[in-house]
């Protein structure tokens, strides 16, 4: 018997280890080292294949110690939840990617023999969206891996010994990740090392950084929700002097997180964090039972605020610049945030041609609207659209699962969206003070990171949908019951 456990716990620290360190280390993963002046476009999917091979074996030998308690654990319910809600998502998805890949190429033993010739590497790099036969099948394995890095972190949770220290390593493992990648893009906005071509060419005088992410947007992304678990752990801790030096490390990298933020220049997440605050503010206020009277008191005066807020930044907007001609481009972060209100500014300026994109969308998604164009698709037809400036996604992450998918992917989408509320929302009903505390900030995280897919496509990136799985399984994770 000692010498089972003996091998147990030996395999209990082995978990725990690779948990932390693959959480601290695939974050820098995306790009292949492209910071470094390296290119390793095969680096994310290599390291997180050889994760799941392990995850699986070491999940696999696991043993229950015998001397533990046999009764149900009813705490992993908000868990089953969130992997329905990828089940149903997922089966959607699947579907797609099969009317995707027959659209592209109709079932020909020939042609598929010389295409998958290298299929395996090819699917480890990027890949043409319009070209590309197999491009379908790279999009729904980005949904699949996600949905799989959710079930093997929730398991690794649910099947240790010691779920605390697991959970511990696990949330200083994200911690960790988030310090390098928030650092990493600091440094390279003050040194305008190793950026990306595209968005150099787009506007030279800006600087924007992706650090280890795919690009800006991406990054931003990434920064609204790593701010939500960044803010949680450190806010979850306390408020007295010896909290407060024991949450020194996360107020730390929430400080790192939210500068890196600002230099991403990305509207979208600076806008996303703010509304998200504001919404976590208002349903804070109405789950306090308010009377309806003091309620309605309060959305008044919020809604008074935001819009005096939207003409001093609209006024600072007339006075700052006066001179700019609508099409010139911002030099600064804060001219980017002022353009956004500057009325002199036509719309569709402002949202980056998104608006016939959008429209695109909408086109395709209503021709088949059960089950949309087939994954992968929307690139390619887009750059046969009228007014097109060749092949883009939909830069609407909920447009581009209805176009892709139809109406049962989106309806699939919703369902996984509306599972991960609930499982939060159980979690910040209950538990101790510090679980509710951390429980909101995550749900401040998840809300913003979820706004940004308005106007971009973090989901169709590997590296996010690691991300947002992992946060959402250790968060769910922390907020069980001790």
């Amino acid at each position: 018997m000692s010498l089972w456990r003996a091998d147990s716990t030996l395999r209990e620290r082995m978990g725990d280890f690779l948990i932390a360190l693959s959480l601290a280390l695939f974050p820098l993963l995306p790009t292949g080292f492209t910071y470094l002046g390296q290119w390793r476009p095969w680096a994310l999917e290599g390291f997180f294949l050889s994760v799941v091979v392990i995850g699986i074996i070491l999940l696999a030998t696991h043993r229950r110690d015998p001397v533990a308690s046999s009764a149900l654990d009813v705490s992993g319910e908000p868990v089953r939840l969130v992997r329905l809600g990828y089940l149903t998502w997922l089966i959607p998805v699947v579907a797609a990617t099969f009317i995707g890949l027959m659209e592209r190429s109709p079932f020909d033993w020939a042609f598929l023999k010389v295409e998958a010739e290298g299929l395996l590497l090819r699917l480890t790099r990027p890949m043409n969206q319009v070209t590309d036969p197999f491009y379908p099948l790279r999009v729904g394995l980005i949904y699949v891996e996600g949905g799989l890095a959710f079930w093997l972190l929730s398991a690794a949770f649910k099947r240790t010994n010691q779920p605390d220290r697991r959970i511990h390593l696990a949330i200083n493992g994200c911690l960790v990740a988030i310090g390098l990648v928030s650092t990493l893009a600091i440094i390279q906005y003050f040194t305008r090392t190793n950026l990306l071509d595209y968005w150099v060419r787009a506007n030279p005088e800006l600087t924007r950084s992706h650090s280890t992410l795919d690009d800006p947007n991406s990054l931003a992304s990434f920064l609204v929700l790593s701010i939500g678990l960044a803010g949680g752990v450190a806010c979850s801790a306390g408020y007295r002097l010896a909290d407060l030096r024991r949450s020194a490390g996360p107020l730390i990298i929430l400080g790192l997180a939210s500068a890196a933020l600002v230099t991403t220049v990305s509207r979208a997440g600076l806008a996303a964090v703010v509304l998200a605050a504001l919404v976590m503010l208002i349903g804070h206020w109405v789950s306090e039972r308010r009377s309806r009277v003091r309620t309605s008191r309060m959305i008044r005066r919020g809604a008074i605020a935001t819009i005096l807020v939207a003409l001093v930044l609209g006024a600072t907007a007339l006075i700052v610049i006066p001179r700019r001609d609508s099409s010139a481009l911002p030099t600064t972060p804060a001219q980017a945030v002022l353009d956004i209100v500057d009325p002199r500014r036509p719309l569709d300026r402002n949202l980056k041609a998104r608006l016939n994109i959008w429209k695109a969308a909408v086109a395709f998604g209503t021709q088949e609207p059960s089950m949309g164009i087939g994954l992968g698709q929307f690139p390619r037809l887009y750059a046969l659209y009228p007014d097109s400036d060749g092949p883009e996604n939909a830069h609407n992450f909920f447009l581009q699962v209805f176009a892709e998918s139809g109406l049962l992917g989106l309806a699939g989408f919703g369902v996984l969206l509306g599972t991960i509320a609930a499982a939060f929302r159980t979690g910040r009903q209950a538990r101790t003070p510090s679980q509710r505390t951390l429980a909101a900030w995550l749900g401040l995280g998840i809300l913003a990171f979820v706004l940004t897919w308005v106007t971009g496509h973090p989901l169709l990136n590997l590296s996010n949908q690691l991300w947002f799985a992992s946060v959402i399984a250790v968060g769910l994770a922390a907020l069980k019951p001790r």
